[in-house]
């Protein structure tokens, strides 16, 4: 008849334990899904059924008890010990752990069958190899402790330090012949071990999900970092954009003069011109007609221009659509038009025969245009035969926007992953233009790429997703 804390006892509380407590937790570290957490409660489940039938021998074939009961114990432990090698990303070959479970079981099974090993000896295997995998255990338990500085994971360092002295003193008494393998209900050191193991099944559950509340705050402080560090890089690029449009905006305002006071004096000539024909004796109708139709023309022109400018100061959005690059280039090119004479520098526009349609926000792609043509005025500023070259080549799925020049040519150390990266060469403004372009290409699902010209020269090259010519 059994005791209240005789070893079998103890030993079927702490397997149901050792099965019931990786279950729970796993239910608690189920989502997200990870490897590791699924591998911890399939040891404890393991190790616990492990102990189930050590804990029923006498009652159950001894092949059941000695050559499965251990080994299984054995295994889960190596497999709680094996999660916490993934949490380190070293885990064990899984083959390893296969095999030496298979050999350890095959031996114990040949002890109790074939060479009827006496009780003192598969005692003293058992302790021996229950230690050393628990060794093994607490190893990586400090190792994570260390790299995490985890006190949780030390604890369970800890805990399995107290259980590796109870069977290393289980293995002592087994050694001196005073305790042996068949011993459930009489030796008190066996009786202590498995109290200790029940304690252990506890506190190891315990110390594993303060582990993993753990890990669960500092991932949550290192998103909330990134968001954070995300949130600036953000504002900082508006902040860069409004810089560069301001900046721009000053550029255009010492040729927008210029652009709108053309057309106004040549429509007021036409408007003179007009006045003297009508207090002619006999006006000509279609002189007259003609005259109108330029005035007309360039009082068309003016309204343009201020429209396009309009749409310049107002507040960046982003409304995509359908937008025709030929028509979108005719129209950087009017913008342009004074800025380029004003530097000197000859354009060379490709006339596009026929639309090429992208689907984008129409003034994002033309501040691309612009900041690409811009980056190019500037290369070019102390050539002694400035030449820019604008083309536009298209194919089935993409098109692609090129601006060659012949000036130095681009610094090796810039490219375009380096815009789209370092924080430093935004601080510093080098290539702030070029950034813009990334940052638009990389919202409308292109890309942006820095080469060298045939012109001699730098190439941007800016490909945009082709839309269906035909309207949707």
């Amino acid at each position: 008849m059994m005791t209240a804390l005789d070893n079998r006892t103890l030993l079927l509380i702490a397997g149901s334990l050792y099965v019931l407590l990786p279950l729970s937790a796993w239910l608690v570290l189920r989502w997200p899904r990870q490897a590791a957490p699924m591998v911890w409660a399939a040891g404890g489940v393991v190790g616990g059924v492990g102990l189930l039938l050590i804990g029923l021998r006498g009652q159950i074939p001894d092949l059941l008890s000695y050559a499965l009961g251990h080994p299984l114990l054995a295994l889960g432990a190596a497999l709680v010990a094996q999660s916490l090698r993934m949490d380190m990303e070293r885990p064990w070959p899984w083959s390893w752990l296969a095999g030496l479970t298979l050999l350890y079981a095959a031996c114990l099974a040949m002890s109790v069958t074939w060479w009827q090993a006496s009780p003192m000896w598969l005692g003293v295997l058992t302790r021996a190899v229950n230690l050393s995998v628990v060794v093994l255990l607490i190893s990586s338990a400090w190792r994570v402790g260390q790299r995490e500085r985890s006190r949780n994971a030390k604890t369970l360092a800890g805990v399995y330090v107290v259980q590796a002295l109870g069977i290393g003193a289980n293995l002592l008494t087994a050694l001196q012949g005073s305790d042996d393998i068949q011993t459930l209900a009489a030796h008190p050191v066996s009786v202590s071990v498995s109290l200790l193991t029940l304690l252990v099944a506890l506190t190891a559950s315990m110390a594993y999900l303060g582990l993993a509340l753990e890990r669960s705050v500092r991932d949550q402080l290192a998103l909330a970092r990134s968001q954070t560090r995300l949130q600036q890089w953000q504002s900082r690029r508006d902040a860069l954009v409004a810089f560069d449009r301001e900046r721009l905006m000053a550029m255009l305002a010492d040729s927008l003069g210029h652009t709108i006071t053309q057309p106004l004096t040549a429509a007021l000539v036409h408007l003179q011109m007009a006045q003297r024909q009508l207090r002619a004796a006999e006006p000509d109708a279609t002189w007259l007609r003609q005259n109108l139709d330029l005035m007309t023309g360039q009082l068309n022109r003016t309204s343009a221009t201020v429209e396009q400018v309009r749409r310049w100061v107002r507040p960046p959005g982003s409304e995509h659509s359908r937008v025709d690059i030929a028509q979108l280039m005719q129209e950087v090119e009017q913008l342009m038009y004074q800025e380029a004479i004003n530097r000197r520098v000859p354009i060379d526009w490709q006339a596009l025969p026929e639309p090429l349609w992208v689907v984008g926000d129409r003034l994002q792609l033309a501040q691309a245009l612009v900041q690409m043509l811009r980056n190019a005025l500037q290369a070019t500023a102390g050539s002694a035969a400035p030449l820019i070259r604008i083309g536009v080549s298209a194919g089935p799925d993409q098109i692609e926007w090129q601006v060659e020049d012949n000036g130095p040519g681009l610094p090796g150390a810039l490219s375009a992953e380096r815009l789209n990266s370092d924080a430093n060469t935004m601080a510093s403004l080098e290539g702030i233009g070029l950034f813009v372009v990334q940052s638009i290409a990389r919202g409308h699902g292109g890309s942006l790429q820095l080469g060298r010209s045939g012109l001699g020269g730098a190439c941007v090259t800016l490909r945009l997703p082709r839309a269906a010519d035909s309207a949707v």
